[in-house]
This record gives structure tokens, C-alpha cells and sequence, in this order.
């Protein structure tokens, strides 16, 4: 009730990204369809308070971001996929905190201490 009905496209980047990611209970329930973006797709997930975004480009593979977290609210702020690029991993622990790559050659850390993320050319 929380997001509606909306498709997942199976045998598409996205769909078999979230079957690997054991469906709802990975990334949630879709929020919206697939959207079809000029250099790849995307489609939003909420599970709980969590939101995420899966996103596709030929060159990267399909990865989430999860958007509530601080990872995907400075991703957001920087310009989406048109700032730091497209995700090229998933979030990772790193020491302190978690981690993710972007396709510009940014990587994104989330620092548990501080709340506060830092971004850097990796």
C-alpha cells in the first residue's frame, strides 16, 4: 500500500539486478516504473523508510543507491548521474563506514562517527 503497483521489468538490467538483490526484500517494492534515461534506466524501491535507486547504463551494469542514506542525498545534490556518473559498485564497508564508486571516478564515503560524507577522485 505504501507505493502502489507498479512493473518490474524481468530480463531487463534492472529486473535481474533485483532479483539478485532478493527482491522486496532487498531493495523494496518498486515505487515507479522503469524510466528510460539517454545513456541507460532507472526505477526507485522503497522498503520501509529506505528509498532506493537502481540504475543501468550498458557500461556500468545495473547498482542501487540507496537515496535515504548519505551516500544518495549528497549523490542528489551533486547532480545525480550527471555529476559523480552512474554507480559502479554497490555501497561497501570501509573502515568507519561505508563507501561506493561512481563512473566519474568519484568515490563516496559515509563516515558513521561524524555523519558526514566525503568525496574524493579514487
Amino acid at each position: 500500500p505504501q507505493t502502489g503497483a507498479h512493473p518490474v521489468r524481468w530480463g531487463t538490467g534492472i529486473g535481474n539486478a533485483y532479483r539478485a538483490a532478493d527482491l522486496e526484500r532487498g531493495w523494496g517494492y518498486p515505487a515507479i516504473a522503469e524510466r528510460a534515461l539517454a545513456n541507460g534506466a532507472y526505477q526507485d524501491f522503497h522498503r520501509g523508510t529506505a528509498r532506493f535507486r537502481a540504475i543501468y547504463s550498458p557500461r556500468t551494469g545495473t547498482h542501487a543507491v540507496k537515496l535515504s542514506g548519505g551516500i544518495g542525498t549528497a549523490w542528489q545534490k551533486a547532480g545525480h548521474e550527471h555529476g559523480w556518473g552512474f554507480p559502479t559498485t554497490e555501497e561497501y564497508a570501509v573502515n568507519g563506514g561505508v563507501a561506493q564508486k561512481f563512473s566519474n571516478g568519484w568515490v563516496a564515503t559515509w563516515h558513521r562517527a561524524t555523519g558526514k560524507v566525503t568525496v574524493a577522485k579514487g
